[in-house]
């Protein structure tokens, strides 16, 4: 049963678990964060079969291995392609989550259209870690992004819920940890509508 299954912060690829998510078709599925900052729902057989590894990234960069374009010599490195999706997220209307990026005013500075500019200030990205915007309602710019573990991004998503408990607020990923119990029931007891004493302090 799908249930009784819990792949939430299990790694697939660049692919990691951060809860369950909505129905895609009549299958149930699951709420992915990749390793270049885009979320991806996927279903349990393609997590664990290994058919879907990313967000689409791993496609991209193999694409852009024969573009004669590229001559920085940088087309497949995690930098590169981070650079590629922030673009596409704030330029593409056909990008599926252009809605909250492009969609809503989230912009680029003019000389990040070109990559040596954005590599010069934000440096090569770490391994297992994306671009975030720190201030999630301001667009992508030298002061506003920085490198983030993927716990970091998780943690400053638009959609995560953050709960107070003994004079303490974090979102309901990090208490997941912090206390032991399980994510899906903290999300769960939220969307009962109880109060955080009752889910975290039960």
């Amino acid at each position: 049963m799908f249930n009784s299954l819990d792949l939430t912060n299990q790694k697939f690829g660049r692919l990691t678990v951060i809860g369950q998510g909505s129905h895609i078709g009549k299958i149930k599925a699951w709420n992915c964060v990749c390793e270049c900052g885009n979320n991806k729902l996927v279903i349990t057989s393609n997590l664990r079969s290994g058919a879907t590894q990313s967000c689409g990234c791993i496609k991209k960069e193999r694409l852009q291995k024969n573009n004669p374009r590229t001559t920085h010599g940088l087309a497949l490195t995690p930098t590169y392609i981070s650079w590629q999706c922030m673009k596409t997220r704030c330029s593409n209307p056909n990008y599926k989550q252009y809605y909250n990026y492009g969609g809503r005013g989230i912009t680029f500075p003019e000389s990040w259209k070109e990559f040596a500019n954005f590599l010069a200030d934000m440096g090569e990205k770490p391994d297992g870690f994306t671009l975030e915007r720190m201030d999630n309602d301001k667009g992508y710019s030298k002061e506003n992004c920085k490198w983030a573990s993927r716990k970091e991004q998780a943690a400053n998503t638009r959609t995560a819920k953050r709960l107070t408990y003994n004079n303490k607020t974090m979102c309901m990923l990090d208490w997941s940890r912090e206390l032991n119990i399980p994510y899906i029931q903290i999300k769960n007891g939220y969307h009962k509508g109880l109060s955080a004493e009752q889910i975290l302090g039960a």
